[in-house]
């Protein structure tokens, strides 16, 4: 394929997304030589893989870390636990095919599926189902605080605030006011409270962007490019996780980067490489840990990939 059409296929892409298009089947990715040839300098990548955890799901959607390390990982009707080291703890029964997760600061585990949340105990108990957010929700995205929490709607191309109970305080990254609004070409949309506010990934502008509580944009990085520091495709970043300090970690689909950015929004490095990955792969959900531990959740081959940085 030709840079022209490939140009072509993107463009008409996002069109289709600002259209109302959701995405709801399989990914079909873009793809041409010289996204699959473009060259990483070695010397940029400053993590090392440390550790595979198979998790044996035969689907997985959600990555989260409690405030003692433990990876939790959602997918087919369970939320699994494992220790730092990567052995099994045990398991919640939840509804199938949730599609995120967040931990509380008391331990709840919040479990989203495409329209509702529901909430768990620690022990596993259900403690409480919110009501659906309707037939053109798609819930992909949980962000938990001791005040608030945020749910990243796909489907609506918005972020909801909500209390612990569920119930809707405000609407937030909506257009208007010189904001163009969540562009969102397909269902990839993630949030995280940093203190004072909140980031989400901008994936039709190829940005991630940091707002205040009240939902005004106040900084924004990234932009579309094969070149290391920007993100390709149509949409991208897909996801991403907040490092103590201010940096961000990105992923890609696609052509599967994982990326540490500065708080300034400077490439600080790159935690992982494509060929790390099944080619093609798309939905690698993010988090990191107490030890500033990057997870990656391959939904390809259902195991989380444990990155610490280099000596």
């Amino acid at each position: 394929m030709d840079r022209i059409s490939r140009r072509a296929l993107l463009a008409a892409a996002a069109v289709a997304g600002l259209a109302g298009c959701r995405e709801r089947s399989p990914r079909v990715e873009v793809r041409d030589a010289d996204e699959a040839d473009t060259p990483i300098d070695p010397a940029l990548v400053k993590y090392r893989s440390t550790a595979v955890i198979e998790t044996g799901m035969a689907a997985t959607s959600g990555i989260a870390v409690s405030a003692n390390d433990a990876i939790l990982v959602a997918g087919d009707a369970e939320v699994r636990s494992y220790a730092p080291d990567g052995k099994r703890q045990g398991s919640i029964a939840v509804a199938p095919r949730p599609t995120c997760l967040a931990v509380g600061p008391d331990g709840a585990v919040y479990v989203a599926y495409a329209d509702r949340v529901r909430v768990y105990g620690g022990d596993g108990a259900l403690r409480s189902e919110w009501p659906s957010l309707g037939e053109r929700a798609e819930l992909t995205g949980l962000s938990v605080s001791r005040d608030d929490v945020l749910l990243a709607d796909a489907g609506g191309r918005r972020i909801l605030r909500c209390d612990h109970a569920g119930r809707e305080l405000a609407t937030l990254c909506a257009k208007g006011g010189g904001y163009p609004g969540l562009l969102l070409p397909s269902a990839y949309l993630s949030v995280r409270h940093f203190a004072g506010g909140f980031c989400v990934n901008n994936a039709g502008l190829h940005r991630i962007e940091r707002h205040a509580a009240d939902g005004k944009l106040t900084a924004s990085f990234g932009a579309e490019g094969l070149e290391v520091e920007r993100f390709c495709g149509c949409c991208n970043p897909t996801d991403f996780a907040l490092l103590p300090g201010g940096s961000v970690v990105t992923v890609e689909k696609g052509l599967v980067r994982i990326k540490e950015y500065r708080s300034d929004g400077k490439l600080a490095c790159v935690v992982a490489t494509p060929a790390e990955f099944v080619d093609g792969t798309a939905g690698v959900a993010l988090a990191v840990d107490g030890h500033r531990r990057v997870l990656a959740l391959d939904p390809k081959k259902k195991v989380v990939r444990i990155y610490e940085r280099k000596a």
